[in-house]
């Protein structure tokens, strides 16, 4: 960590595989579980890594666009949504993430949105090497 670091955290897995992920604090305790599709137990109770990156990323995210408009000095849309797709694939003998995020407020006008979007954006700390694909989603059927 370097000197201008405003928050940290630390989270451990242990006990693996499937193991089970804390963090320092205790607040988050959470046992984790190899998806099907990787070879894992089919229906295994527990999460995985990749479905924790899309937590991490759709809740960071939230927090860029909370904070873009609190410098705007607007709310937040009430039925704003961040939604975000992790997939896992193999790339040059090792692995690779995608990663995508969509923001919808199915109530707003996407005009207002894409400014804080776009100020949302140019705040966001996302992992080194990991761009993601960020955009405005469409409605979502009801």
């Amino acid at each position: 960590m370097n000197d201008n670091t405003l928050y940290s955290t630390r989270a451990t897995v242990a006990g693996g595989p499937p193991g089970t992920v804390r963090s320092d604090d205790g607040k988050l305790t959470l046992r984790l579980a190899t998806p099907g599709e990787l070879g894992g137990t089919a229906g295994a109770q527990g999460t995985n890594p990749e479905q924790l990156l899309a937590a991490a990323y759709a809740a960071c995210f939230h927090t860029a666009l909370a904070q873009a408009a609190a410098e705007a000095r607007q709310p937040l849309p009430a039925d704003l949504a961040v939604d975000c797709d992790v997939g896992l694939r193999r790339r040059d003998g090792g692995f690779a993430l995608d990663v995508d995020i969509g923001v919808r407020a199915e109530r707003t006008e996407p005009s207002r949105l894409q400014p804080l979007l776009d100020r949302a954006v140019a705040l966001w700390p996302h992992a080194p090497g990991v761009r993601p694909q960020v955009h405005l989603a469409r409605a979502q059927p009801a």
